[in-house]
């Protein structure tokens, strides 16, 4: 499970992992919970990009935030909070080209 938030300060993306179970319902491996608060400074570049997998004509969006380290992050549609970021981003961006 994804989740990402646009704030006044960056982006935040938060990624958790079910954890691993055997067979025998016996947990091999927690979940781990992973937090990524990105400052606007640390981001490079943000980007949207639709996918259409062939035969059936599926389509894989996703929202990939490019770091200054040269590192990215890719967020999937399914990610909560994904259309909210996607019309903040957007606002914002609109905003920087009227200024």
């Amino acid at each position: 499970m994804q989740r990402i938030e646009v704030t006044a300060s960056g982006i935040t993306v938060t990624s958790v992992t079910e954890p691993l179970i055997s067979m025998h319902g016996k947990e091999m491996r927690p979940g781990p919970t992973v937090v990524q608060e990105l400052a606007w400074h640390e981001i490079a570049d943000v980007s949207f990009s639709v996918i259409e997998l062939p035969p059936d004509g599926q389509q894989w969006t996703t929202l990939v935030i490019d770091l200054t380290w040269g590192e990215y992050i890719e967020v999937a549609e399914e990610a909560q909070g994904f259309t909210e970021a996607v019309q903040e981003l957007s606002r914002e961006w609109c905003n920087l080209r009227r200024t």
